[in-house]
C-alpha cells in the first residue's frame, strides 16, 4: 500500500489550504458573531434609556399647571394653608 502523500503531495497542500480556508471561516464568523451581540446589547439598552425617558416625559406631561408651579417656585399649592407640624414637645 503507497502513501498518497508521497505520491501526490499537492493533495497536502490542497487539504492544508481547505483546512486554513475553513479556519478563517470560522474565525470570521465568530468575531462577527460577537460585535453583532455587542451592537444588538447596544440598542436593546439604548431603547431601554429611551423608554424609561418618554416615561419620564410623560409623567411630566401628567402634572397639574399648579403642580408645576409649585415645583418651580417651592411655594404651596393654591389654595391650601401651610400647617404647622406639632412636634412631641408642643
Amino acid at each position: 500500500m503507497g502513501h498518497s502523500a508521497e505520491k501526490y503531495p499537492w493533495m497536502s497542500i490542497l487539504l492544508g489550504l481547505a483546512l486554513v480556508f475553513v479556519w478563517g471561516v470560522m474565525s470570521l464568523a465568530h468575531a462577527y458573531d460577537r460585535s453583532l451581540g455587542r451592537m444588538n446589547y447596544s440598542f436593546t439598552r439604548s431603547f431601554m434609556i429611551a423608554d424609561r425617558l418618554g416615561a419620564v416625559l410623560d409623567e411630566l406631561g401628567r402634572l397639574s399647571v399648579a403642580q408645576q408651579a409649585f415645583l418651580s417656585t417651592g411655594r404651596a399649592f393654591p389654595g391650601r394653608r401651610n400647617r404647622k407640624r406639632r412636634s412631641a414637645d408642643d
